[in-house]
């Protein structure tokens, strides 16, 4: 390419940029209004931005928009991921929250939010990509050896946009990378609650209708929520440093106070045995 014709795919790699924030913003208003499905879209825009092949060919063409605008070695990202987390399980601000289920004949949605508190912390690029959203690890279930289920926001957005119909839909599930996310997403990997549960902890923590023969809860796509979380992150990290002058107003409030359990709660454990 000539300089000139550089010049012209840097330009364009800059409006690309405020493009892909902007699906963002359009994405995450849908979900923080109740689409929570809306959300999955972001995961192809959060690829182009962020993701580059682990081992990329000399003559590849292939680089994130942040790669091209050679900033990730000095950009600062926002983690909401807390400083000292569970060493066993931490779910970090991922709740669980029950809905009435609309798009299909269950009569409840059970699923996750991801609602923060408090401030952020600053990571540089690397560290941020490569940090786990849930730490899922140790011998949780009583295993011989330990195991390891954490999922980064890399793992995330690369299976999510890769495998999981974003932009594209594999048929078979390879690898434990892989399983780890599906497995989280179908509600497999994670708590489950045996019933029946005792009334008044089921309106606290559950909500609906009671039901004695309720009898295996778990929540499913937490994905989504924490698809949530990193476009979050992303904006409030991108658009300062650009400069951007986007309309970002989030809104965890929403979709927060809908959820039928009057508690949020999360699951978090120490290999310590303690447990929250």
């Amino acid at each position: 390419m000539s300089p000139q014709e550089k010049n012209i795919r840097l330009e364009e790699a800059k409006e690309t940029l405020e493009d892909s924030l902007q699906y963002l913003i359009n994405d995450a208003k849908e979900y923080d209004k109740g689409n929570f499905k809306a959300i999955k879209r972001a995961a192809g825009t959060l690829r182009t931005l962020l993701l580059d092949p682990e081992n990329p060919h000399p003559k590849s063409n292939t680089e994130s928009l942040l790669h091209v605008l050679n900033v990730k070695d000095n950009i600062t990202m926002k983690s909401f991921i807390k400083p000292k987390a569970a060493d066993a399980i931490d779910y970090n601000y991922i709740f669980f929250a029950r809905f009435r289920d609309r798009r299909t004949r269950n009569k409840y949605y059970d699923t996750f939010l991801f609602y923060p508190e408090g401030a952020p912390k600053d990571l540089d690029f690397n560290t941020w990509w490569n940090e786990d959203l849930i730490t899922f690890k140790g011998n949780v279930y009583g295993e011989d050896e330990p195991i390891n289920s954490s999922i980064s926001r890399k793992d995330l957005i690369k299976i999510e946009a890769n495998q999981d119909g974003v932009d594209h839909f594999d048929k078979n599930i390879r690898g434990k990378t892989s399983k780890n996310y599906f497995w989280f997403k179908w509600g497999r990997t994670g708590f489950h609650i045996i019933g029946p549960v005792d009334p008044i902890i089921h309106a606290q923590l559950l909500g609906g209708d009671y039901d004695p023969s309720e009898t295996d809860i778990s929540g499913r796509d937490i994905n989504l929520a924490l698809t949530r979380q990193v476009v979050h992150e992303t904006l409030i990290s991108l658009l300062p440093y650009f400069n951007l002058q986007l309309n970002y107003k989030p809104d965890f409030d929403t979709n927060w106070h809908a959820k039928l359990n009057r508690q949020g709660w999360k699951f978090n454990v120490y290999n310590n045995n303690k447990k929250e």
